[in-house]
């Protein structure tokens, strides 16, 4: 049981790292309800390399994403911005495929059966699988447990489990055929001799210098004059600096929805009347599922358990139909009343042999389960049974030892009979995964245990109070136009307001909750539209476009205050190259110009850095070419000008065996290949995206 637990929870994480297993699932109900969205020009999804992305696959995709998510995190729900996610790995899978399946198919890489067996079950297991089937008292790995395994896959009858271990499997073989193209780059990757050498030489060749510097901080900005055609000429030659990905600026409104005194007074009576009501109500589960926002619990819980819920006063002296007065905890009310009591241990130890089984066999399987329970009888030893016939590798190895565990944890079959048994008595179980053959090892002491009847109810804002707050965020809608100010009139109602830049396909904007669908409406904006009073969760926002940008180089207009800082930058380099000229001894141009000489040691052309200078590429870069004793002409830095005097180089010894040069060059350039080869891949083809215009 334990295994199947970590091919579920393992096999997505797989699928996320390896681009996904290559299936797709047609639902075709899942879709009667998005109809009108994947009609006529939005059929696609979008296209990579002229491939159309249909969105019935990529719905059916996401579906099978959005259903692992909750097998592994157990839950029903999925938030807003994990579908997002989730979202993004479906479209990265059809990145792998498109870009990464073509080359594999052209180089005619694959894997065989005996090499996917290998990952499974040979000497040298997929990581993944070794994990798994790793005992986690012992950390020994035996792969017949994987082969006990897979022999059973069938033995459970929901089919769940040989799905997940088909998925699983699918995706090591397709991350084993990337890794194989990937290798075969990286042994194509070479240092020659003449580079290793130059590496080698910018590594440990050293400077000492002697320098002055004017820095651009000596000067105030505001002294320096920039006109308008200084900062063109700055932008034009700068252009590199100001690329921007498409996006949208948007400022809006929150107008949040909190519940109102009178919500609260309102509840209050609801409580108090529901409280009398408890006193004398005797189907205690029945009331609490009619009126509280969390279903009953059946289960029984002592002292010990440190249940944040339960107030540890009840266990002293107090009997059943006793009842706590209302109180708000973390925002809610609660009572609670004691609906039973009864003295059990707190855990209990036990130890299993599983057999699994499906209906053509079933007889024959609770056949066996009788013969190991005489033999138990008859004082067979325990463990050895459990090791020759269980088949679940998460016990089998430890004598079927389950451990101690304590009420609720187990699957309720095995937990309710557990705790019903007595120390030493067998007994036989059934549960999805088979049949169980049970010992009651051990009990821990008898303590008092109570099950709870709790009512909780959260303070939620009224419907009048939420038509009231969407009444106030409409008018401010309404009031809004191109021309008026949205931050003056948000500081007037009181109300919080931002303003920010959005891409196409985030998820969501921080402080809004699932707010996917404002982004949305920013994308199919125009410039100065003004949106709805739009409810998301509990706030209602009112939105305005102030801003598109395109794929490209922004408008100087939006850059301007960059430009501005780089102009000035310049115009003071010019002016101090222009009074830093014309010398031929530094001493002489630290006097005249009234600058001290500083000295730095240790420059190396590999580190792009001068000790007490920070990082200066242009100085190094000169540095590089000059020999002991020369002095700069003045170098335009990132920080200043400066005059650069070379005291000392020490030039490293040659004839050094250049082999670890050559192989850490090496590794480095290996270690880069899956980034730079699939983002060379991606640069080759043409990829739409059209995920925005839908979700």
């Amino acid at each position: 049981m334990a295994v199947i637990g970590k091919i579920r929870e393992n096999s997505t994480l797989l699928l996320i790292v390896v681009g996904g297993a290559l299936m797709a699932f047609i639902l075709t109900d899942l879709f009667s309800s998005r109809g009108s969205v994947f009609g006529s020009d939005l059929e696609n999804i979008g296209s990579i390399d002229g491939v159309d992305i249909r969105g019935i696959d990529f719905e059916a995709r996401f579906a099978k994403e959005v259903e692992n998510y909750k097998t592994r995190q157990k839950t029903t729900e999925v938030p807003e911005f994990i579908q997002g996610q989730l979202r993004d790995q479906v479209w990265n899978q059809y990145l792998n495929e498109n870009l990464l399946g073509k080359q594999l198919e052209g180089l005619g890489i694959y894997v065989s059966i005996e090499e996917l067996g290998d990952m499974a079950y040979g000497d040298n297991p997929h990581p993944q699988v070794r994990q798994a089937f790793t005992n986690p008292q012992t950390g020994i790995f035996n792969k017949n447990d994987v082969i006990n395994f897979l022999k059973n896959l069938d033995g459970d009858e929901t089919g769940k489990t040989k799905e997940q271990w088909y998925v699983f499997e699918n995706a090591i073989k397709e991350e084993r055929k990337v890794n194989k193209y990937y290798t075969l780059i990286r042994e194509g990757l070479y240092t020659t001799k003449q580079e290793a050498e130059d590496i080698y030489r910018s590594q440990n060749r050293q400077q000492s210098i002697s320098f002055i510097a004017k820095r651009y901080t000596d000067v105030p900005d505001s002294t320096v004059v920039v006109s308008e055609s200084d900062l063109e000429d700055y932008y034009n030659k700068n252009k590199h600096r100001f690329i921007e990905k498409k996006s949208r600026k948007i400022e809006y409104a929150i107008f949040e929805i909190l519940p109102s005194a009178t919500d609260s007074a309102v509840l209050k009576e609801w409580i108090d009347n529901r409280y009398e009501e408890f006193k004398n109500t005797e189907d205690d589960s029945s009331f609490v599922n009619a009126n509280s926002d969390r279903e009953f619990d059946f289960l029984f819980y002592s002292k010990n358990d440190n249940n944040p819920a339960i107030d540890t006063n009840l266990f002293i002296d107090k009997e059943v139909m006793y009842i706590t007065e209302p109180q708000i905890i973390n925002g809610d009310w609660k009572f609670s009343k004691i609906s039973k009591i009864k003295f059990a241990p707190d855990s209990v130890e036990a130890r299993h042999i599983l057999l699994s089984f499906d209906k053509k066999n079933k007889e024959k399987v609770e056949s066996i389960i009788d013969s190991l329970k005489s033999a138990l009888e008859n004082e067979a030893d325990f463990a050895a049974l459990a090791k020759e016939f269980s088949v679940d590798p998460g016990s089998k190895d430890e004598g079927g030892d389950l451990g101690w565990f304590k009420e609720g944890v187990m699957i309720s079959t095995i937990n309710n009979a557990c705790f019903k048994a007595e120390v030493n008595e067998y007994f036989t179980v059934e549960s999805a995964f088979g049949l169980h053959l049970l010992q009651l090892t051990a009990k821990s002491e008898v303590v008092k245990k109570l099950q709870l009847a709790i009512v909780s109810r959260n303070l939620d804002a009224s419907r009048e109070t939420v038509d009231e707050k969407f009444t106030k965020s409409n008018d401010f809608s309404i009031g809004i136009n191109e021309d008026a100010d949205m931050r003056e009139l948000a500081e007037k109602m009181y109300v919080p307001y931002n303003e920010i830049d959005i891409q196409e396909n985030d998820n969501m904007i921080p402080e809004i909750e699932s707010s996917r669908g404002l982004i949305r409406w920013a994308y199919n904006a125009e410039v100065g539209q003004v949106s709805e009073a739009l409810q998301f969760g509990s706030t209602f926002v009112v939105a305005r476009l102030k801003e598109i940008h395109e794929d490209g180089v922004a408008h100087l207009d939006k850059v301007r205050p960059m430009v501005e800082l780089g102009a000035i930058k310049d115009k003071k380099a010019e002016k101090f190259i222009q009074e830093m000229s014309g010398f031929t001894d530094l001493n002489e141009a630290a006097t005249s110009l009234n600058l001290r000489i500083e000295r730095a040691d240790g420059v190396a052309f590999e580190s792009y850095s001068v000790p007490s200078l920070g990082r200066e590429p242009a100085l190094v870069g000169k540095l590089s070419t000059m020999e002991q004793g020369d002095l700069s002409v003045p170098i335009k830095g990132s920080n200043g000008v400066f005059i650069v005097r070379v005291e000392t180089v020490n030039e490293p010894p040659a004839g050094n065996d250049l082999t670890s040069t050559a192989m850490q060059t090496n590794q480095g350039r290996a270690s880069r290949v899956g980034y730079e080869v699939f983002e060379a891949l991606k640069k080759r083809i043409e990829i739409k995206d059209n995920r925005h215009r839908i979700y």
